[in-house]
């Protein structure tokens, strides 16, 4: 299997001034996010998933979506 090599970008968003609670996302497909109240945590935990899922998955199926409940939907745009 040929080796991926990715820079993983992470968004990082505070909901309430007064909640240290951080969502980090990743801007990468399919989506991953986690929350946590550290910020270099929630970057950590973000990037350990993301390469769970790249250890897990195909690379023909990194296109396609992950539903709720772990199932899984074809993208067929394109």
């Amino acid at each position: 299997m040929p080796q991926i090599d990715i820079k993983i970008h992470v968004v990082l968003q505070q909901f309430e001034d007064d909640n240290p609670c951080r969502l980090g996302e990743s801007l990468f497909f399919p989506d991953v996010s986690c929350l946590d109240h550290v910020t270099d945590e929630v970057k950590n935990l973000v990037a350990e998933n993301v390469l769970s899922l790249l250890s897990r998955v195909p690379n023909d199926g990194l296109s396609q979506c992950i539903l709720a409940g772990g199932g899984w939907r074809r993208n067929d745009a394109g």
